[in-house]
């Protein structure tokens, strides 16, 4: 994914877990970069007819505040400043309530196509078979890393916007096993990325 245009969105969705809903209603308010966090308060989904449709969150664990690590932080860093960049020379006003991942008209993105263009990315890869692997699994990777690290399930929970702990435990419950853990610290720790799915992780690198 290095390189691609929306390297940034999907280094986000792995980096942080959230959904891909939440990453294209994600807007630069709601970002903050001095502390490395963002607050996810809405969401973005396509409705034929309508185009992209904003949604409140529909529970409260939903809408949440989410760590990043110091590298993803810098990363989304870098990429306001090109936005930015790039809305000045063409002449678009830019404010912070633009789209984090917008097109050049400052409009979001749409979901299907940050999906497809993630499918696009994973056919194209040869040394692996990465035909199977949909935007969501970095979503999954994410959670898998929590899980093999020890954090408690109900942080994850919390990480997750997920409604009870019991969605949690049904969804990934099979794999967990462990104890409680600062998650932003934890990233940190790590580095890059933890040697856990490792294959997956590097061939995600890789492209």
């Amino acid at each position: 994914i290095t390189g691609q245009p929306n390297e940034t969105l999907y280094r986000l969705n792995y980096g942080t877990g959230i959904r891909r809903s939440e990453a294209v209603g994600l807007t630069w308010r709601n970002t903050n970069l001095e502390s490395g966090n963002i607050r996810i308060v809405q969401s973005a989904h396509s409705v034929p007819g309508k185009g992209m449709v904003i949604e409140r969150p529909k529970t409260h664990s939903s809408g949440r505040t989410v760590s990043m690590k110091t590298q993803l932080t810098e990363l989304l860093g870098r990429h306001k400043t090109h936005q930015m960049e790039q809305a000045l020379a063409d002449g678009v006003p830019w404010s912070m309530d633009w789209p984090v991942f917008a097109n050049r008209l400052g409009k979001m993105l749409t979901t299907d196509a940050i999906t497809k263009g993630f499918k696009r990315i994973m056919e194209a890869y040869e040394p692996l078979d990465m035909s199977r692997w949909h935007l969501h699994d970095l979503r999954h990777t994410h959670v898998s890393i929590l899980i093999e690290a020890n954090v408690h399930p109900k942080k994850i929970q919390a990480r997750l916007g997920h409604s009870s702990i019991q969605v949690t435990m049904d969804r990934y419950g099979h794999l967990m096993e462990g104890q409680d853990d600062d998650i932003a610290e934890l990233f940190e720790q790590y580095g890059k990325e933890p040697t856990v799915v490792t294959e997956a992780i590097a061939v995600l690198e890789a492209v």
